[in-house]
């Protein structure tokens, strides 16, 4: 779980990097910026990541805690990650439609809370082997 978690927790920085260099290369390239619907797709964009958030948290900390065995444990725990991971994703998406890398700083800065609060080991990582 600590290598997945690290694996994921390190790609947010990435995405905060290949954002920057995306950004300036269409600069460079001086393509039009798309202004129809910028608005639209900021509030849809954070609209689902903050369901997403929610969601991750949910499941890591509600049904994930009463799986029965390690393979309903892992299942419920790449879900919640794979969620707070998507928090990220939709700030990608926003900063290189966009055309503005900052905006994917507060996306990076929830999943790194999400991730942050879904650290393994937390709220009982393992469940009792029967």
């Amino acid at each position: 779980m600590m290598i997945l978690w690290v694996a994921l927790t390190a790609s947010i920085a990435v995405y905060a990097a290949l954002a920057g260099m995306i950004a300036a290369s269409a600069e460079a390239s001086q393509i039009p910026v798309p202004s129809a619907g910028q608005n639209s797709l900021k509030a849809i964009l954070s609209v689902l990541a903050v369901v997403n958030g929610a969601l991750a948290l949910f499941i890591f900390f509600g049904p994930r805690k009463r799986a029965k065995n390690y393979s309903g444990l892992l299942k419920h725990t790449v879900v919640a990650y794979v969620l707070s991971e998507s928090v990220a994703l939709f700030g990608l998406v926003l900063s290189i439609t966009m055309r503005q890398p900052e905006l994917i700083y507060p996306y990076c800065g929830g999943a790194l809370l999400l991730n942050l609060a879904m650290f393994p080991g937390r709220s009982g990582s393992a469940p009792p082997m029967a």
